[in-house]
């Protein structure tokens, strides 16, 4: 890799944008696979501290793991819990629909954009609108 052909890029997408990389603020994370010596020639041509990795980026995980089960269980932890968190008995149907359809879909609408959620991730956040839309809780099913 050649540094100097990236510092090269950098500099003229700031010419061109008026745009500049803050370097104070920037944190390089490597693949295990690369050198030590890329890796601290790097850093040091940038002035940028090296990371072990970045857990979270703009509410999205940097890396891409295996198990997309795994990798995107936030998201349907978040509407799980968003869900949970309203009092179904305090809305009308007018709503709840307007809940589901502006709070609801919209979480998962930025990491679907960027990534392929696992189908099984999909379907449980499917399947906990319709829990909230009629009522049911773990507990108390109830028919619909």
């Amino acid at each position: 890799m050649d540094c100097a052909n990236l510092q090269y890029c950098l500099d003229c997408y700031s010419k061109a944008l008026g745009q500049l990389v803050n370097f104070e603020k920037s944190a390089l994370s490597f693949s295990p696979n690369t050198y030590v010596y890329f890796r601290d020639e790097i850093c040091s041509l940038f002035g940028i501290s090296q990371v072990a990795g970045h857990d979270m980026y703009l509410g999205l995980s940097t890396f891409s793991m295996q198990n997309k089960r795994i990798q995107f269980g936030y998201i349907r932890d978040r509407v799980v819990k968003k869900l949970q968190g309203w009092k179904e008995k305090n809305f009308s149907q007018g709503g709840k629909e307007v809940l589901l359809k502006a709070m609801v879909q919209a979480i998962p609408t930025y990491a679907m954009s960027c990534f392929m959620i696992s189908d099984s991730i999909l379907k449980e956040i499917e399947a906990a609108c319709p829990r909230f839309w009629w009522g049911s809780t773990p507990d108390h099913k109830r028919v619909h």
